[in-house]
């Protein structure tokens, strides 16, 4: 019977800790990339990183969870291959002069107060969901096809946001 107990409050114990993990967002410091692609089911939240923080750098947690690909001043953020569940991480991207955004599945990309960028070109397809605030203009566009909903707010209404 105590053999049963402890294997129980074992598994138990096993199954909050990687509860408690998978549920931190990950971060990632983009630097000076100027385009993100964003693929498959997750949630990215983009913050205006630090000017004089140029270099890439990724929270210890990335590495399990996600596929990051770097060529020239892109970069890809995509979900490592989860065959026994599906997970849907957060992932927290700092970026510097963000230039072109590209989302395509079923993601949710959104800012947390304004990107410094005098031009976003946004690419989209699949179902994603992208909320951006930027000083600059911002241009839309489907991929393959798809059908967009583009909505300007004015900028009262994302004070709170």
């Amino acid at each position: 019977m105590k053999h049963r107990f402890f294997l129980l409050l074992t598994s138990l114990a096993f199954s909050l800790l990687t509860y408690a993990q998978e549920g931190q967002p990950i971060a990632i410091n983009a630097g000076d990339i100027e385009q993100l692609t964003i693929v498959d089911d997750m949630d990215i939240v983009l913050l205006q990183g630090k000017p004089e923080e140029k270099g890439i750098s990724f929270d210890k947690n990335a590495s399990d969870k996600i596929n990051v690909r770097l060529f020239n001043n892109s970069m890809e953020i995509a979900m490592r291959s989860n065959l026994f569940k599906k997970e849907k991480p957060t992932v927290i991207v700092f970026v510097n002069d963000l230039k072109k955004l590209t989302v395509i599945g079923n993601a949710t990309v959104k800012t947390r107060g304004f990107l410094n960028t005098s031009k976003l070109d946004l690419y989209v397809d699949g179902n994603p969901y992208v909320y951006l605030a930027t000083n600059g203009k911002i241009n839309a566009f489907p991929i393959d096809g798809c059908e967009i909903k583009v909505k300007k707010l004015p900028g009262e209404s994302i004070k709170g946001f």
